[in-house]
Formats: structure tokens, C-alpha cells, sequence
């Protein structure tokens, strides 16, 4: 009897637990994770290069595609919509919001320039900023 009346409580447990590991949508599944910085590039000898930097910088993408400093903590100049191999992604106008007040008046040098991040198994290449200062990182995936 005792059976019988645990049985749809264990049930109604398991069913009403949310996930602790939401899934992220189809765009930046792939970038989902901590990335650590580990090259620029410059131009040397009229020729773009890659160049090692030091210090250990990363940077993490969360499931909502909120992008997150090496602190864990939101960057507050981050993009709010970036692309991903091609593929648009505009982070939810209530997670913008609320990153936004956490952050209060930050001066971030406004561009209207998106990021464009290209992800090839564990590395990923990020253009950020604005013309004619366009920055390039890789990261290898942590």
C-alpha cells in the first residue's frame, strides 16, 4: 500500500524539476561555454598574423547567449544580437534589460556593429568593433 501512494508522489517529483541546464537555441549552441583568449591578430609586414597573448582572459557564452567576462559576470559592452557562422542571434529584450540595470552608466565607446564569431570545433574567431578599428581574438574552447 505504501507503494502505491509513494509512487505517484516520486512521479510528480521528478516531472515538476526544471532543468538545471536549459537548452540553448539552435544559433550559438556550439559556442555555449567558456572560451579562453589566446591570440589577436595584427598586421605584420602588410600581412595579417596571428600573435600570442599572455595572461589567462576568457570569455563565456551562456545558454541565453548573455556573454560574460572573465569575472562570470555579464559584459556590459557586449552586443545585444551578434552572428554565429553566419546565423543571427538577438538576446531576449528582458535578459537586456535586466543585464543593463546590473550594469548601470557604462561608458562603452557606442558601435553599432555587431560581433561576428565563426566556430570551428574548439576554436572560435571573433571581429568586434568598430571600422577602421576592427579587433580579431581566437579562443580555444576551456
Amino acid at each position: 500500500m505504501k507503494n502505491l501512494v509513494l509512487a505517484p508522489i516520486l512521479l510528480f517529483a521528478f516531472f515538476a524539476c526544471k532543468s538545471d541546464n536549459p537548452k540553448p537555441a539552435p544559433e550559438i549552441e556550439g559556442i555555449v561555454g567558456t572560451w579562453k583568449y589566446v591570440a589577436t591578430e595584427t598586421i605584420v609586414n602588410d600581412k595579417p598574423e596571428w600573435v600570442s597573448v599572455p595572461g589567462e582572459s576568457n570569455v563565456s557564452f551562456r545558454h541565453d547567449g548573455v556573454i560574460l567576462d572573465s569575472r562570470n559576470l555579464p559584459n556590459c559592452c557586449a552586443p545585444k544580437a551578434y552572428q554565429v557562422n553566419g546565423e543571427w542571434f538577438v538576446i531576449n529584450k528582458d535578459t537586456a534589460r535586466e543585464i543593463s540595470e546590473k550594469c548601470g552608466p557604462v561608458d562603452c565607446m557606442v558601435c553599432t556593429t555587431a560581433w561576428n564569431i565563426f566556430q570551428t570545433n574548439d576554436e572560435l574567431v571573433v571581429f568586434s568593433g568598430c571600422a577602421p578599428r576592427v579587433l580579431t581574438k581566437k579562443y580555444i574552447r576551456e
